[in-house]
């Protein structure tokens, strides 16, 4: 078998009319390290627009998931560990407050994201394969032959609503948490897509799948930006969520490919 490495891009699109300072969606990526044992990182949240500073509670998730002190591994224990670090990171966070609604917001409240992580392992000897995990509804798809094989969560074009799971700043959400974690994974080979994505866009592709669109050759063709803002603007004038629109692209290739792009 080649060598093989993922091909990565995200392609980000905020509210209509929002600028990108109030993009509150996440995405990043963490090239393999064979010498440490770790696999390729993948992650995308979707910060809460009615939560308290959603945009710097998903950007300390997506830091820390793919840097040195993320889980170690994507199992439960280690996801409610790390859950723990980061509602204590949070908390210790000095803020200044510009009016008593935003403190108590942030006392009553705090801050939230749902969360959709993944590990590609490509040098695993049982083959190579991921394995990811969720809370909320950002959804993994995992295409082959241009078909979909699996899918994280196992979420159905009418199972989106406005209370999904998701990471909470406050602790007594923790067990709520953990219980709610939802795993899955599945062997790759060279040519397989895996599209990261959050809710809007999740919605329309399983509403678009369900009634026989080709979508998934629909948007493995967006290449660029600027046509990922005029097709994300085609599907909101036919009724895709008016959300913050997040898809992180990653192909199996080939050969030794080590790059994120991030689409702006």
């Amino acid at each position: 078998m080649p060598e093989l490495s993922l091909q990565t891009v995200v392609f980000h699109e905020p509210k209509p009319g929002a600028p990108d300072s109030e993009w509150e969606d996440g995405a990043g990526y963490r090239a393999a390290d064979p010498g440490l044992g770790r696999p390729d990182r993948l992650v995308v949240l979707d910060g809460a627009t009615t939560a308290y500073d959603a945009v710097h509670w998903v950007a300390q998730l997506v830091g820390s998931f793919v840097g040195p002190d993320g889980p170690a591994a994507l199992t439960r224990d280690d996801l409610d560990g790390w859950f723990g670090r980061m509602q204590e990171r949070w908390a210790a966070q000095p803020r200044e407050f510009h009016n008593i609604y935003a403190e108590h917001k942030l006392q009553a409240e705090g801050s939230f994201a749902t969360f959709l992580g993944c590990d590609v392992h490509l040098l695993d000897r049982e083959g190579p394969h991921w394995r990811g995990a969720a809370l909320g509804d950002a959804v993994l798809f995992h295409i082959q032959g241009g078909q979909l094989v699996a899918q994280l969560p196992t979420i159905t074009a009418d199972g989106f609503g406005y209370n999904p799971d998701g990471v909470f700043t406050r602790p007594s959400e923790r067990d709520r948490m953990r219980s709610r974690l939802a795993f899955e994974g599945h062997r790759l080979q060279v040519g397989d897509v895996l599209y990261l994505v959050t809710d809007a866009l999740a919605h329309w592709l399983l509403c678009a799948a369900a009634t026989g669109t080709d979508c998934w050759q629909e948007v493995a063709e967006i290449q660029h930006p600027r046509a990922f803002r005029r097709w994300v603007a085609e599907q909101r004038d036919n009724g895709m969520k008016h959300d913050d629109v997040t898809m992180l692209r990653a192909e199996v290739a080939a050969g030794d490919v080590e790059v994120l792009v991030l689409c702006r």
